[in-house]
């Protein structure tokens, strides 16, 4: 049986986020190819312009790993907003509460829900989680 603790699930989230990153770069690196060829630049014009050589182009057109400054440049390059290539950000458990996120990086783990038919221990005795409520207000 193996434990999993803090450390575990930090790792899962790390991976989700790393594998999140990669994804939007990928999707940087399409769009920057696109918007290139749409404004008929090349990859040695562009390089030359914005003050890089056109192996840098080429890698930055397949990793997506580029600096703002040169991003900033390429945009005004290919005349696009730079709201062009930057997508819209979408993680997941984008909805949950900043106390959420606070308690699991805390605790390792979500904060649990409680409803109407669960039973807490206050004190010595078992009571329903709404009369708990009841009770602190």
């Amino acid at each position: 049986m193996a434990i999993t603790g803090i450390g575990t699930q930090r790792k899962s989230l790390e991976k989700l986020l790393q594998e999140e990153l990669t994804e939007r770069r990928e999707k940087l690196a399409r769009k920057l190819k696109t918007a290139r060829k749409e404004a008929k630049v090349t990859q040695l014009v562009a390089g030359f312009i914005v003050g890089k050589d056109q192996p840098f182009i080429s890698r930055v057109e397949k990793t997506g790993e580029i600096d703002a400054i040169t991003l900033c440049r390429l945009a005004a390059l290919y005349d696009k907003p730079l709201a062009y290539f930057i997508t819209e950000i979408d993680y997941p458990y984008k909805d949950r509460p900043l106390s959420d996120w606070e308690h699991r990086a805390k605790f390792g783990r979500w904060p649990r829900v409680y409803t109407g038919n669960k039973r807490i221990k206050r004190g010595r005795r078992w009571v329903d989680y709404e009369t708990h409520i009841a009770l602190e207000s």
